[in-house]
């Protein structure tokens, strides 16, 4: 086995074991991903209560988080979160509509809000290649419910805690990637 593949068993492990919830009759909301990739790449398949995300978070450093927060102000990205939040808003304001469309050459890209969600998409014309990515609004809402600079993870988590189906699909000539969220511990 691969050095990589043993990191990604030991923290599904870990992830999976601290996830554990003592409400064991009521059905958990499990996130998966699979990559299906050519005979070279292999395949990895993760299939964990969405409480170990909340194991996860625990892992950040603590100079990164705070009352439950990441901060995000002295990591070198050069974004301001409550200038998101504005933007955040201005995007919620206007309703659906398609926000960014690029074409170059054969590839297309589009951000566009639909209803509760902002999708991404990405194409190659006249190739089996594409990715589609799903942001439900209240997750986002969720995120960007912390204080100054924070966002707040905890919130995210238990908002996507709520959702059913895909969150990410992505599709190329030799690999597929998908990521969802369902209540079934193994598909």
């Amino acid at each position: 086995m691969h050095a990589r593949a043993r990191v990604v068993v030991a923290v599904a492990v870990l992830l999976w074991l601290g996830g554990l919830s003592s409400a064991q009759d009521a059905p958990q909301p499990w996130i998966h991903v699979e990559v299906v990739g050519s005979d070279d790449q292999g395949n990895v398949s993760v299939n964990l209560p969405l409480a170990a995300a909340e194991v996860l978070a625990s892992m950040i450093p603590p100079d990164r988080i705070g009352g439950g927060t990441i901060q995000l102000s002295d990591t070198g990205v050069s974004v301001s979160i409550p200038a998101v939040r504005k933007m955040w808003g201005q995007l919620l304001a206007a309703g659906d509509a398609e926000f960014i469309t690029i074409e170059q050459e054969d590839d297309i890209v589009r951000v566009a809000r639909s209803g509760d969600e902002i999708e991404v998409r990405m194409a190659r014309d006249g190739a089996a290649e594409t990715a589609e990515m799903r942001l439900p609004i209240a997750v986002v809402d969720a995120l960007l419910s912390g204080d100054g600079d924070s966002l707040n993870l905890p919130a995210a988590i238990a908002r996507l805690s709520e959702l059913r189906g895909d969150i990410v699909r992505v599709r190329e000539d030799d690999r597929q990637i998908r990521v969802w969220i369902d209540e079934v511990p193994q598909p």
